[in-house]
């Protein structure tokens, strides 16, 4: 019997924390059985994309699979879920996972 690949779509929200974010990412592809079953969105906030973006490139060397949704601050982990919802309506994954580690309250 053949099974069929499945998407899974990872959803991280983070502020200021591209070494986290990055180190999670990482650790993600090298412990993945099927990497290639992955994808991942990142939500960041427009008042610091841009540090972000400059980078960018270190993630998508790890997957291309990537796709960013770049949001206003709001309320910071009051928001989490507004966040977490809009990354989920642009997913392709069959299933998610948050991932709060990088999340910071303030």
């Amino acid at each position: 019997m053949r099974c069929e690949k499945m998407l899974i779509s990872i959803l991280l929200s983070t502020r200021k924390r591209f070494e986290l974010m990055l180190k999670s990412i990482e650790s993600l592809f090298k412990t993945a059985t099927n990497p290639d079953e992955i994808e991942i969105l990142l939500n960041l906030d427009i008042d610091n994309y841009e540090e972000y973006l400059d980078r960018i490139d270190e993630v998508y060397a790890l997957t291309p699979n990537l796709k960013i949704v770049i949001s206003d601050r709001q309320q910071g982990y009051d928001s989490l879920h507004l966040f977490l919802n809009e990354l989920a309506r642009v997913s392709s994954g069959e299933f998610s996972k948050h991932d709060s580690s990088s999340n910071v309250v303030g």
